[in-house]
């Protein structure tokens, strides 16, 4: 039986996509170039990779395909032909290019679709000469989307926390994308010291703005930029409408507030209800006690942290109560990690990862019985009331 291969080099330096995706470029192909080559070592045993705009009607149907750039195979990137799309059919298309996950895979989408439609899309990929392809898929503006892809050779997995991971980096690229389209859109700008240059009666207060820049360049330094949760600390504010995000104007670097696209927007927007449970799951409070805070049951907490997550683009709880906590206006306070050995420290990292026992186990090479009795020791040690208030705190 083949081993799988782990989709992602070991610890990703996905920042660098993220600053290669703000960063200012003459036009739209050197910017998708300095993309690519800066996600590339990403991803090891993909065949090619290539990003492409694609405009389409108020009913999804694609009218139009523009390719920015492409690495590896140029067959593989520049065979998704107007033709191609008609033959997939309408209702197939709009599966593939208006996923319900921002970050998926064509075998994912083949399973939701007619038969015909698969068929054509399998003919497309063993004509190209791959087994998958890995999707990042946004939509910067109205009638606008573009399609991040890989191809590989064999079948792609996608782990939980890898899937959110890339769902954070999408999102930057929608903004970025936004902000090369519609750069009216700032509401604010800011020098990475705090420095406020810019300031609209729409934005945000200038102390968050400025406590979320300091997080951001904190997150850019030294070994920081390979942690997951350097991503979380440079994604929107947590009302739906805006995103902090970065660009080099005259040689200087700034953080720029911008205006989400319309479209993002409900996905993004949390309700009353939905802040609240946030609010609370974010200082690491449990389940038991955010629903005798709320008046709620805990089917509705729970309920609120899931919708809360796909809005956001999360496909977990654990990575938005981790996303949230650095929004928390009342942040835990910090725990006292120093009475911890390496081996609870190494489980505590995957624990913050959103991993679950079984998963920990595996990639450690324990039994899920040792994981649960590291992880209680961790609790004890720590103080912590829960697993979700380890994942909140600011270790």
């Amino acid at each position: 039986m083949p081993v799988e291969r782990p989709l992602l080099c070991s610890r990703p330096d996905l920042i660098t996509v993220v600053e290669a995706a703000y960063a200012e470029a003459k036009d739209d192909t050197a910017w998708a170039a300095r993309l690519i080559d800066a996600i590339r070592p990403v991803f090891p045993h993909a065949v090619g990779a290539g990003i492409h705009l694609f405009e389409h009607a108020p009913n999804r149907a694609v009218t139009g395909i523009r390719y920015l750039a492409a690495e590896g195979s140029s067959q593989l990137n520049r065979s998704i032909s107007p033709g191609t799309v008609r033959r997939i059919g309408h209702e197939a298309v709009i599966q593939y290019y208006f996923p319900r996950r921002l970050v998926t895979t064509h075998l994912e989408i083949d399973r939701v679709v007619d038969a015909k439609s698969r068929d054509v899309v399998r003919e497309f990929r063993k004509s190209v000469g791959i087994v998958d392809a890995l999707g990042m898929v946004g939509h910067a503006e109205a009638g606008l989307g573009f399609v991040f892809h890989f191809g590989f050779e064999e079948r792609v997995t996608l782990a939980r926390h890898v899937r959110e991971r890339l769902s954070l980096v999408a999102l930057h690229v929608e903004s970025a994308l936004r902000l090369r389209y519609r750069p009216e859109s700032a509401l604010a700008i800011l020098s990475p010291d705090g420095v406020v240059h810019h300031l609209t009666p729409e934005s945000a207060s200038p102390e968050v703005l400025r406590r979320q820049v300091a997080q951001i360049e904190a997150s850019r330094k030294g070994r920081a930029r390979r942690e997951p949760e350097s991503l979380a600390t440079w994604e929107a504010l947590l009302d739906g409408r805006v995103s902090l995000v970065e660009r080099t104007i005259a040689g200087k670097r700034y953080y720029l507030l911008l205006e989400n696209a319309p479209a993002r927007r409900g996905m993004r927007k949390l309700s009353k209800r939905e802040v609240g449970v946030v609010r609370m799951a974010a200082r690491g409070l449990p389940s038991k006690l955010v629903s005798y805070g709320l008046g709620l049951s805990p089917q509705a907490v729970s309920l609120s942290l899931s919708s809360a997550a796909g809005k956001l683009g999360l496909s977990s709880r654990t990575e938005l109560v981790r996303l949230a906590s650095t929004f928390a206006a009342d942040p835990t306070a910090e725990f006292d990690l120093t009475t911890l050995t390496d081996v609870e420290r190494a489980t505590l990292a995957l624990v913050r990862q959103g991993l679950s026992n079984r998963e920990i186990a595996e990639a450690r090479g324990r039994s899920t019985n040792t994981v649960a009795n590291q992880i209680a020791t961790i609790l004890r040690k720590t103080k912590a009331d829960s697993r979700r208030a380890l994942i909140a705190a600011r270790l």
